[in-house]
């Protein structure tokens, strides 16, 4: 009985140490030490590219851009057109990303995943 009784109290302190340890979305996003992005579709694996898109556009972003001058001329007219183009680009590589995963009343997937900013 005291056998039986011991391993049950392992169990539970094993199970309240887990709990313990799970961040709950507010915390992540109110914390400011993580990166964090959601995701919401019927398919999980959807889900979890929306979130990690979101994300590695946080940590990497390049940005170029170009300005092109355009004159025209004739014999009565002068004609000046400016475009300006930026075009950005996210490049990441993300490890030890953490997920939580919530079923919608809709029955789509939220998959919310953060990672450390000093990872």
């Amino acid at each position: 009985m005291t056998k039986n009784l011991t391993i049950t109290f392992i169990f539970v302190i094993a199970v309240l140490a887990v709990n313990a340890q799970q961040l709950t979305k507010p915390e992540i996003e109110n914390s400011g030490i993580y990166f964090y992005g959601s995701g919401i579709s019927n398919d999980e694996n959807q889900a979890r590219e929306e979130a990690l898109r979101e994300i590695s556009e946080q940590i990497a972003v390049k940005v170029s851009g170009k300005f092109e001058m355009k004159t025209k001329e004739t014999d009565t007219k002068y004609q000046e057109t400016a475009t300006s183009i930026v075009e950005t680009y996210s490049m990441a590589t993300l490890s030890e990303v953490e997920s939580i995963r919530t079923m919608q009343p809709d029955g789509r997937i939220e998959v919310f995943s953060y990672v450390s900013k000093e990872s």
